[in-house]
Parts: C-alpha cells; structure tokens; sequence
C-alpha cells in the first residue's frame, strides 16, 4: 500500500532501522523527528513514492520508488524474522510494477548474496560499481 498519513510512514522508519545496515547510502538509525520531517517534505515532491508492505494486516515491509526523469531507483526490505520465505521477491515484483514504464535500477551490497540472487532472478543485471562494494543493477523491462 502507498504510504500516506504519518503513521504509516513510522511503520517505514521501523522496518527500515531494523535493515538499515543493507542499505547502500545512509545506515544510519532514522529518529521519529527526522521522520516526520521527511513526511512532511515528500508532500511537496512528485518524484518519490513510498510503499509498505502487509500481511494480515501486519507491516512487514517497505518500498521507495524514486524517479529520475526516464530512470526509477527502487529499494526496500523486509522485517528479519520473515526473510526467505518468498515475501521480499513480492515486494520486489511490485516495485518493479509500481516503477514502470521506467528504466529500473536499484543499488546492492556486493557481499549480499541472498539480495543479488533475488535480483538477478526478476531480471536486474549489473551495469556498474559505486565505489568498492556497491553494485549498481538494471532491470530489463522485457522480461
């Protein structure tokens, strides 16, 4: 579901802290401060779409979308008690959905072998490096 009202954006900001040191930018921890602040920021901003992810009504995920003119930046995670059981690959269909008709990229930890098998399984491919361990992969809309 998109993200709308504060609440679900503190929904984010927990299960995004809890994979933060996934990520390939900022790791560091998000404080509700700086949260609502990034809320109330992105309502005067067209080019990020945030997304959490339900089951049974729990939150067990997030998504953003950023566009970059004809290029969308996806990323995402799952709460660590429900990774392998095929929920971050359906997290990662819909992005790619919701990201469409863009070019599709996303950033990956070079030694996150679990995320770059995912990736490379819904068609993303590297393209190039950021720094030393930072894979930089596309998506290849025809698959």
């Amino acid at each position: 579901m998109r993200a709308e009202s504060i609440w679900d954006f503190l929904k984010v900001r927990q299960i995004r802290n809890e994979c933060r040191t996934f990520l390939t930018n900022d790791t560091s921890k998000i404080s509700v401060p700086r949260q609502v602040k990034f809320w109330v920021d992105l309502k005067n901003k067209k080019d990020i779409e945030v997304y959490y992810f339900e089951v049974d009504k729990e939150c067990l995920g997030y998504g953003l979308i950023k566009r970059d003119g004809k290029k969308a930046w996806i990323t995402g995670g799952i709460k660590l008690a429900y990774r392998g059981i095929g929920l971050g690959r359906e997290l990662f269909q819909r992005l790619v959905y919701f990201a469409l008709p863009s070019k599709v990229y996303l950033e990956v930890m070079d030694w996150n072998v679990n995320a770059l098998a995912l990736y490379r399984s819904l068609g993303f491919r590297k393209v190039g490096m950021r720094g030393e361990h930072v894979i930089i992969m596309k998506r290849n809309n025809k698959v």
